[in-house]
């Protein structure tokens, strides 16, 4: 009896609730405004109602606690605010006053991105969803608005990491086209050389040609460096990587930076490494460091300035390893330089690394510095990452893998023939004509019997037929039925204490480290040095150097 009076005072209350907003056109019992009270802050965005105005904003009607929290005002003070209280001022223009308050009117409906502030000044982007609602004959807008930081934030990386792809993918295509300009380079530039030698051996002392031919030769050299930067630019140079201690390579090139810095530039320094080892070469770590420094000094200009260099171990784990490019967590060296000079403007700092790109005049063109750095670097394992705003400086900074473990440098040992008689025989294999000509010329000229090839397949075909007849064989690797390397290894299944030079200028297929670990005698880079061929034969026979 009990339970059917309960139940028949609930639906009279009910009822009496219908017959109510049936007769006033709304529902305002307390027991349904505490319902859409709970609804309305359940709500994880924030909400704003507010009247409509033509112009400017009416101070806020209705908010929930999710935009007390997030906004940091009490629900009183926050009614006593308007939209534009919270708005950055500029947007306040561009939403209150135009377009966006046009198309709520035209559609009823709008959806904009905009800054708001909270009461601690802190300004965070939002997403606001703004609806016009009439209620009673009175115009109100209904805006929900979402924080989006976390979204911001996932499309910055987003672009962060897509412009870093399209950067690396450049400076890949870069490499890739330096690297086979390098080798047709090398080509010529061993011809041009070779027949330099060769006419020097047919001109006398006393003939003022052979100054001439110096120059040339001189000359030759100076572009041989300029190849070998190129190869370091794109990343396959083929210097030796040996263990460096960093902390005396670059205490010796800031000695070397010093003597020839400006007066008013001061240069402070911080060497915090003691021990720590990388696998490198230590002329271009010294080469990264002056580049890095020449355009520092040229930042500062005239200007008195600063020039702090710092080298200190780090040890980065996933997430600090992230924001480098290319890097892996471990641990590293890290190289830092400075200055105090104009900065560079965040529109042009991701072409700082392309060849000849400069932010000064056509006349202040450094060429391939900071190109030659980047290479370097990557060539070395490890990441660059810059730091910089117009007129307040540049920081860069270099970070190198550490040599962890006991990974200590083979030395190189031939394994010398009885000495020679003069009367050795080679077989030399390039697929340049006008190399097989001048280096057969040459070979000759230092007492050896010289066969040559133009052509892998029909070399082998050579060996084969008299394996004994060859005591040492040099080849390119650039050949085109058959690769250098492969050469080599059908040479040894035939005969496999046959020493091998290896000469290239630019190879994908195969470095130094390799080569030695194929059995490979020497690896010789090219354009070849003629001193450095004759000592590698001499080194290969075993042929002791005449005393001076």
């Amino acid at each position: 009896m009990a339970k059917k009076q309960a139940w028949n005072d609930t639906a009279q209350k009910e009822n009496n609730q219908k017959t109510y907003s049936e007769n006033t056109g709304s529902d305002t019992s307390p027991w349904h405004e505490e319902r859409f009270r709970a609804f309305f802050n359940s709500i994880k965005d924030a909400v704003f109602v507010h009247p409509y105005q033509k112009e400017g904003f009416a101070p806020f009607m209705e908010v929930n606690d999710t935009a007390c929290e997030r906004y940091g005002y009490a629900r009183e003070e926050l009614l006593k605010l308007t939209a534009g209280d919270i708005t950055v001022p500029m947007d306040v223009e561009q939403h209150g006053k135009t377009d966006t308050r046009k198309r709520l009117l035209d559609n009823r409906r709008v959806v904009f991105e905009t800054i708001h502030i909270k009461k601690s000044g802190e300004k965070f982007p939002v997403e606001i969803n703004s609806n016009i609602i009439e209620q009673n004959g009175e115009v109100l807008i209904l805006a929900v608005v979402r924080d989006i930081t976390a979204r911001k934030r996932a499309e910055e990386e987003k672009i962060r990491l897509e412009t870093r792809l399209q950067r690396v993918e450049k400076m890949e295509a870069i490499g890739t086209l330096a690297g086979g300009v390098a080798h047709e380079f090398n080509n010529i530039l061993a011809i041009i050389m070779g027949n330099i030698q060769l006419a020097m051996d047919e001109v006398a002392d006393t003939n003022p040609a052979r100054d001439f031919l110096k120059e040339i030769n001189r000359a030759s050299i100076r572009a041989k460096d300029i190849v070998r930067n190129i190869l370091n630019f794109a990343r396959k140079s083929l210097t030796e990587k040996t263990p460096v201690k960093i902390c005396e390579v670059i205490s010796e090139a800031l000695g070397l930076i010093r003597s020839t810095t400006p007066a008013m530039v001061e240069i402070r320094r911080s060497i915090e490494c003691e021990d720590e080892m990388i696998l490198g070469d230590a002329t271009e770590i010294s080469q990264v460091l002056i580049n890095l420094c020449n355009n520092a000094i040229q930042a500062i200009a005239d200007e008195t300035g600063l020039l702090e260099v710092s080298l200190n171990p780090v040890t980065l784990d996933q997430e600090a390893a992230a924001g480098y490019e290319d890097l892996r967590p471990g641990r590293f060296v890290r190289l830092t330089v400075k200055d105090s000079g104009c900065g560079i403007d965040p529109k042009i700092i991701g072409r700082i690394f392309d060849p000849y790109f400069t932010t000064g005049s056509l006349a202040e063109r450094t060429g391939m510095g900071l190109s030659i750095t980047h290479g370097i670097v990557k060539k070395h394992d490890g990441a660059i990452n810059i730091k910089s705003a117009k007129g307040k400086g540049t920081t860069i900074e270099v970070l190198f893998p550490v040599l962890e473990g006991k990974d200590l440098n083979q030395e190189l040992s031939g394994s010398p023939d009885d000495s020679s008689d003069g009367k050795k025989r080679i077989l030399f294999v390039d697929d340049e004509d006008s190399l097989v000509m001048i280096w057969k010329k040459i070979l000759q000229n230092w007492g050896y019997e010289v066969e040559t090839s133009a052509d892998s397949l029909q070399a082998l075909e050579l060996f084969k037929s008299n394996p004994e007849r060859f005591d040492l064989v040099i080849s390119d690797i650039g050949m085109p039925r058959m690769p250098g390397d492969k050469l080599a290894q059908e040479i040894k299944k035939i005969k496999n204490d046959t020493p091998i030079i290896i000469c290239t200028g630019y190879s994908d297929r195969i470095n130094e480290e390799k080569a030695m670990a194929m059995g490979i005698s020497r690896y010789i880079t090219k354009p070849i040095d003629i001193e450095a061929l004759e000592k590698s034969i001499k080194d290969v026979f075993g042929i002791i150097p005449d005393p001076l």
